[in-house]
């Protein structure tokens, strides 16, 4: 290959910008090599990096509605004063009657001290949702009948009462329906409604009957899960014992002035999406 003559001034440079590209080069290669021979710095455990990620990025979980429940506990109806009471009402001597009940060891007949939380405003504010839900679907009951009563019931299970600044807890001695026809199998307070009512809206979400969903048969609830009519009969029942004016259900020409508020109309279509039914209820209950 030809290479033109260099002078002796041209020469020096040339070789002076070769040792610099030389130790540009040197340099850069050193530092490379001195990059990849660095030890990797060790990557945390795995359990460790998911807690990292969880705490820059908490996971919301939904909480159980309508409260996070206690354990279940068996109830036996006839430990209740009252429902002795009434299982003896056409006996002729109705206190030997429970006495031989309590003998028989078929309950304790014991009487419940006084639930102060049914005097209370926030107890009553809570009535009051249950009888804006109950307009409802008496209202939609007058037009298509009880087909729908099943899925409209179940707004139950979403309507949480510490809303109303009353607590799960203090609902344990609330008697329902609280007119003394407590049957085992069914709930026998309100506590126990509201939590076998969001316990067969779960199994309605997850296509499982109600009656053989299990948390419902652990606690021998199968019975009242198995037809969806006391559903709603039951809180009918109720309501009208606490606040009145609650129409016998089965009696849809009787409803009369119970249905005639005029926002009542405005959801006469509500059936129409199954999806958004629930949604639609809280939103005329002002919830």
């Amino acid at each position: 290959m030809f290479r033109p003559r260099l002078n002796a001034e041209d020469s020096v440079l040339i070789r002076k910008r070769q040792l610099n590209r030389t130790h540009r080069t040197k340099s850069t290669n050193q530092t490379r090599n001195a990059s990849q021979n660095r030890p990797m710095p060790s990557r945390p455990p795995l359990r460790n990096l998911t807690n990292t990620i969880r705490s820059l990025h908490p996971r919301v979980r939904k909480s159980i509605s309508p409260d996070k429940f206690s354990p279940y506990q068996a109830v036996n109806p006839y430990d209740t004063y009252e429902n002795c009471v009434a299982y003896c009402a056409y006996e002729t001597d109705k206190e030997q009657c429970i006495q031989d009940l309590i003998n028989d060891g078929t309950g304790t007949c014991s009487k419940a001290t006084p639930c102060s939380i049914e005097k209370t405003d926030p107890f009553k504010s809570l009535l009051n949702c249950f009888v804006k839900v109950l307009k409802l679907i008496y209202f939609i009951r007058s037009r298509h009948g009880n087909i729908y009563d099943a899925e409209m019931i179940r707004v139950i299970s979403k309507i949480k009462p510490i809303r109303y600044g009353v607590s799960m807890n203090r609902l344990k001695c609330v008697s329902f329906p609280g007119d003394g026809t407590q049957q085992s199998g069914y709930p026998p307070t309100l506590y126990h409604y509201l939590q076998v009512m969001t316990h067969i809206d779960r199994a309605y979400q997850k296509g499982i009957l109600p009656h053989v969903y299990e948390p419902i048969v652990n606690k021998q609830f199968d019975l009242f899960a198995s037809d969806f009519q006391p559903w709603t009969r039951m809180l009918a029942t109720f309501v009208n014992h606490h606040v009145g004016g609650i129409p016998e259900i089965t009696n849809i020409s009787g409803y009369g002035k119970f249905i005639t508020d005029k926002k009542l109309y405005l959801y006469r279509n509500i059936t129409n999406d199954p999806a958004t039914l629930q949604k639609n209820i809280l939103n005329y209950i002002g919830y």
